[in-house]
């Protein structure tokens, strides 16, 4: 699945704002367990956030939603 493709079928998540938005996305797609293992460069011990292509997908929502706030 392209990351067009993940960020449309994640933005059905929604929030009151873009930092909800990303809060809510992280959590339907993250566990706690998992959440706690990454940071977002991976220091401390801790797997790097960036490395992943949900990464990509959070950040691309974030793109897409600011766009939109923009246009309207």
């Amino acid at each position: 699945m392209c990351v067009a493709s993940q960020v449309a079928y994640l933005g059905i998540v929604g929030g009151k704002s873009d930092d909800d938005t990303i809060e809510r996305v992280l959590c339907a797609t993250l566990s706690s367990q998992l959440a706690i293992q990454f940071n977002c460069n991976g220091l401390r011990g801790k797997k790097c956030f960036r490395n992943l292509e949900l990464c990509n997908v959070v950040f691309g929502m974030d793109f897409i939603i600011f766009d939109q706030d923009i246009d309207q």
